[in-house]
């Protein structure tokens, strides 16, 4: 597979760079999973073994040479985004109202309405968990004080 050279990386305020992945080095990824998990590194709780980022890592060096990918932190946090992504759509469609096109690999919504009030949904469950995250904090904070 040849190396499109589509990748690339972006700054931030903070300098901290952020790597795009092209879509080959995607699917190249993919194809490393498929294969490592034909080959028994995949365990019965879904998990992988011990050292299959580092087989990942090897996988996309072979198939890109001279690519700059590393096992950390670009193969581990591009699962990570894969598992926010995958987390956000399921829970999407666990949803009422919500369906999977096939055809077009989307999510569709039957109208407006049950988007705006999933978004609601979801932010009030944000702003619960946050006020805990606070109120702990406070806690520790006179606890200790």
């Amino acid at each position: 597979m040849e190396h499109s050279g589509n990748s690339s990386l972006l700054g931030n305020s903070f300098g901290v760079t952020r790597r795009l992945w092209s879509k080959e080095e995607e699917e190249a990824l993919l194809e490393g999973f498929h294969e490592i998990c034909a080959h028994g590194w995949k365990l019965d709780n879904g998990n992988f073994r011990v050292g299959y980022i580092s087989i990942l890592e090897n996988h996309m060096t072979e198939t890109f040479p001279g690519t700059n990918l590393r096992g950390y932190p670009h193969i581990e946090f591009k699962i990570k985004n894969w598992k926010k992504s995958y987390n956000s759509i399921s829970s999407c469609l666990a949803t009422s109202g919500f369906t999977w096109n096939d055809i077009h690999k989307y999510v569709e919504i039957e109208n407006d309405d049950i988007w705006t009030n999933y978004v609601q949904v979801c932010n009030f469950i944000c702003m619960i968990i946050m006020s805990m995250v606070q109120l702990s904090y406070l806690f520790m904070f006179f606890y200790f004080v």
